[in-house]
This record gives C-alpha cells, sequence and structure tokens, in this order.
C-alpha cells in the first residue's frame, strides 16, 4: 500500500512539472549583424540584417538605432543612410542583447572636372573670366586650385580670372579633388586700328630731304614694324619714313602696319638755276652750292656766312685769293682737345713766337677790336707754323691736331681754302650771324645756329651741340685765338652765342672747322 502511494506521487510530480516547462518562452541569447563595419559614401545607404540567436527564440524583433543619426541614420528595417562625413554606431537591440556596427560615411568624391570654355583666344592686355564644372554636383570637395603653364604669357587669379600678358600660349588648369582640367589660352596681340601721317603731303626740289612722321593707333598695337613704299621710286624714295627727291614727278608714299596703310603724296620738282649763294645752303665736294641735295653730289658742309672773308685776313687773300664768296662749316665735329695743354712750361702767347719769328702771319691774340675780324685762316697757319718748329714740340698746341686729323679725312675741293680752325668772330658768326657791335657783348643771340643746325641734320651732317648737359663742355668751342693773357684761349658757348676766355690747359672743348670758297 505504501509502495503505491509513492508511485502515484511521482507520477504526479512528473505530469506537474512537464506542464510548468512547456509554459516558460525561449529568450534571445545574441544577435549577429551581417556588417560589424560599414564604410558609405554621403548619400549611399546600406541594409543591415541582423540574425537573432538561438533560433527558437520566442521575440525576434530587432530595435535599429544610431548613435548619431546626423551621420548616419537607420530605419525600422536597419536601412542604413549617410548623411553626413563622420563615424557612428548602428546598433541593434533584441530583448536584453545587442550587437553593434561601426559606420564610417566618406565624402562624395569629384568624378569629372572641365573648364569652361575649354579653348579660348584673348587679346594682349585683356581678362576673361574662366569657369569650372564638377560632376557630381554634389560632390563634397568643390574647392578649385587654378595654375598656369607660363605666367609670362597668362596670369590667373584664385578665383579663374585670366590675364592675358603677352603674345603665345598657355594652358590655364584647374585642380579638382585631384583631378585636372584645362583650357588651352592663345593670346593675340593688340590689333592695328589707324595708322596716321604727318604731314600728308610734300612739295620738294630734286635732292632734298624730309622726313614723314608715322603715329600708329592705339599705341600699344602689336605689329612687326611699318613698312614704307614709294608708288614711284624714280621720283622719291623712303627709307623708315626719310623721303629723297630723285627726280620731277609725283610718288605716294605709303605707310604699312598692321594691315592699315596711310598715305602721304610726294610732288618734286626741279631745282630752280641760280648762281645766288644763300646760308643754309649746301656745299659740295666739286665746290658748288645748292639749297638742296642734288643727285650724285657729295655735302662736305653748309654755308653760314656769305661775302668776302678775306677782307682782314691777308694770308687767306694771298694763298686763295678766289676765296671772296663766304664760309663753309663741316658736317661735323673734328673732336674735343685741349688748347695748348702744356702752357704752363711755356708762359707766353703764341702770337708772340708768331708776331717775333718773321713767318708772315699775324699774332694770333685778339683785343677788343681785332676780335671782331675774320682771322681764322691766318691763325690757324700760324699755329701750324708754331707747331712745326722743333723749340716748340714740348708745348704745341694741341687742338690744331684735330683740325689736320679732319683735313685728312674730308677732303676739301680744291677751289677752296681747305679746312682751318674759326676765329671768335667766325664762330659768332656761325652761332649769331652778323651782329652790329662787339661780339663780346652778345648774350643769346642763336637764330644763325638754329638755321645751320637745321640743315646739317636734315643733309645728315652733325648739329652743332647748343645744349650743355651738367658738368661738360660740349656746346663749348675752342677757336684759334688767344686772350690777352697768355694762359687763355677764347672759346664761343654755342647754346647762347657768348664770347669769353678759358685756360688753355684744362678743359677739352669742341672743335669745328671751316672753310673759305
Amino acid at each position: 500500500m505504501k509502495n503505491r502511494i509513492l508511485a502515484i506521487s511521482a507520477l504526479f510530480l512528473a505530469i506537474c512539472s512537464c506542464g510548468q516547462n512547456e509554459n516558460i518562452p525561449v529568450e534571445a541569447e545574441s544577435i549577429k549583424l551581417s556588417r560589424e563595419t560599414l564604410e558609405l559614401t554621403k548619400g549611399d545607404t546600406f541594409r543591415l540584417t541582423a540574425e537573432v540567436l538561438p533560433e527558437d527564440a520566442e521575440d525576434k524583433t530587432v530595435r535599429w538605432t544610431s548613435l548619431k543619426e546626423s551621420i548616419a541614420s537607420v530605419d525600422e528595417t536597419g536601412l542604413v543612410s549617410a548623411v553626413a562625413i563622420g563615424e557612428t554606431v548602428i546598433k541593434a537591440t533584441c530583448g536584453n542583447v545587442s550587437a553593434r556596427c561601426l559606420v564610417t560615411v566618406t565624402a562624395i568624391p569629384v568624378t569629372g572636372v572641365k573648364v569652361v570654355p575649354s579653348e579660348i583666344t584673348i587679346t594682349r592686355g585683356s581678362t576673361q573670366q574662366l569657369s569650372v564644372e564638377i560632376t557630381p554636383e554634389d560632390a563634397d570637395n568643390k574647392e578649385v586650385t587654378w595654375s598656369s603653364s607660363d605666367e609670362s604669357v597668362v596670369l590667373v587669379d584664385a578665383n579663374g580670372m585670366i590675364s592675358a600678358v603677352a603674345i603665345g600660349n598657355a594652358a590655364v588648369k584647374a585642380a579638382v579633388g585631384g583631378l585636372e582640367a584645362e583650357c588651352q589660352v592663345t593670346v593675340a596681340g593688340v590689333g592695328v586700328e589707324n595708322i596716321t601721317l604727318e604731314p600728308v603731303s610734300l612739295d620738294l626740289m630734286v635732292g632734298e630731304t624730309a622726313v614723314i612722321n608715322a603715329s600708329v593707333q592705339p599705341e600699344d598695337a602689336d605689329y612687326d614694324g611699318i613698312t614704307w613704299t614709294s608708288s614711284n621710286a624714280a621720283v622719291a624714295s623712303v627709307d623708315a619714313g626719310s623721303v629723297v627727291a630723285l627726280s620731277q614727278g609725283e610718288a605716294v608714299i605709303t605707310a604699312t602696319a598692321g594691315g592699315k596703310e596711310a598715305s602721304c603724296t610726294v610732288t618734286v620738282s626741279e631745282v630752280p638755276v641760280t648762281d645766288e649763294i644763300n646760308i643754309g645752303d649746301i656745299y659740295f665736294s666739286d665746290g658748288t652750292t645748292s639749297p638742296v641735295l642734288v643727285e650724285g653730289k657729295t655735302p662736305v658742309g653748309v654755308v653760314f656766312y656769305v661775302g668776302d672773308p678775306s677782307v682782314n685776313d691777308a694770308a687767306l687773300m694771298r694763298d686763295h685769293p678766289d676765296c671772296t664768296h663766304g664760309l663753309v662749316v663741316a658736317l661735323k665735329d673734328a673732336g674735343m682737345q685741349y688748347w695748348q695743354l702744356r702752357i704752363q712750361f711755356y708762359q707766353r702767347h703764341v702770337g708772340d713766337w708768331v708776331t717775333a719769328s718773321g713767318t708772315g702771319y699775324k699774332t694770333t691774340v685778339v683785343d677788343d677790336e681785332t676780335i671782331n675780324l675774320i682771322m681764322g685762316y691766318n691763325n690757324t697757319k700760324a699755329i701750324e707754323a708754331f707747331n712745326e718748329d722743333e723749340a716748340n714740340w714740348d708745348w704745341n698746341v694741341d687742338a690744331i691736331q684735330c683740325v689736320l686729323d679732319y683735313r685728312e679725312s674730308v677732303a676739301a675741293p680744291e677751289t677752296s681754302s681747305g679746312w682751318y680752325w674759326p676765329s671768335p668772330k667766325e664762330l659768332s658768326l656761325l652761332c649769331t650771324g652778323e651782329y652790329n657791335g662787339s661780339i663780346n657783348d652778345i648774350f643769346n643771340e642763336t637764330d644763325n645756329l638754329e638755321v645751320i643746325n637745321g640743315k646739317l641734320s636734315a643733309i645728315g651732317g652733325t648739329p652743332l651741340n647748343n645744349t650743355t648737359p651738367s658738368g661738360t663742355y660740349e656746346s663749348y668751342y675752342w677757336s684759334s685765338a688767344e686772350s690777352s693773357a697768355y694762359q687763355q684761349a677764347i672759346y664761343v658757348l654755342m647754346s647762347n652765342g657768348s664770347v669769353g676766355p678759358q685756360s688753355k690747359g684744362y678743359p677739352p672743348r669742341s672743335i669745328r672747322c671751316v672753310l673759305a670758297f
């Protein structure tokens, strides 16, 4: 009986225990995510999946959350959306268990770059704005770095504004997010808009010359020089705007630059036949004169005085009795030299030796009266005789050598006196012209020199320097005459026509030869 009761009790406990186990739910013990780390580009999505274990867990509902929804969000299905660059954690929770996925959101990369326009031609000195097209439009790094392959041709600023510096070619590049694109830039020259000539007409006589000045607009235009042509080169030739009248007739001088042209009509007349001689006439190597250049003749000087230069110069009258028409100045200076560098050793007038030596020449020393006489030929011959005397070799007159050298280089006509060193009066005539009174009183009288210098320039000579740069003596011209003080000689200042004495020994001064014809 007792055993039966025990068996029934055991059966009852077993039945009760079995019923209790069937009512207890199976809980989630772990979650396994499809990715533990995830890298997304901003804007992309990715669906995470979660496996809840054990498989027979009664509640497998997963709740999704993001630690930083501003970086990446996640919906109830596990769909992750990349919002902004950065890192966050996506958490999957089921019951009391969870799993995590580290999500990294990266920038949207630049996949394409294009410079607009991709090629362009602009004018030197101009500017042009370039732009950049970037794909995709929502790429994160859109910072553009501009550069030029040749900044001597094209410059570009940080905003893509290009500046054309010089004619040529250059590539302007835009770099964005590791990619590059470029615009091929051709810089063209500034075109010539117009060309004008001054004058637009010329009346010349055969042998005359003139200069036509050309102006190109705009001033900064790019062109390969001005081309000059003559419609009739036998009538008038042209070289770089310099016109020479060759024969009677008419010619049109045309200047061309950058595709534009302008013209000047030149009318050439024959030189009138006349025996009249005037100041400013050209003196030729054959001893003839003309107011204009004559084809086939070589100019050697310009007439600066008309009259008989031998009236007071007995030596000139004796040696060249036919030279009574006037005086001619040489085309260029004979040089710059001391009058007599070693005067401190001689300490006398050259004129004293001239008077005492019996040479037949008058003294080279001038006073208030003789300074107004034309005596250059006499003085030159007297000084040559002084230098030729062996007793004077240690204190020769240095400046006379310039005259001797000029004679060797430029032959004077046989009908002339030959080149000599002018006296104060001759230099004064050259600068001031005829003057009523003593040349010692002249100041700011240079009218004659302006005429002579103009003609010298026109025929290829060198004008007498009538300006004096500070510290120089180019416009001071030595005469062949001495002052009453033995250590001084007479000069004429071409800038104002004044006459005065200066030390023979220092400084050197200019010398210009003349001749009588």
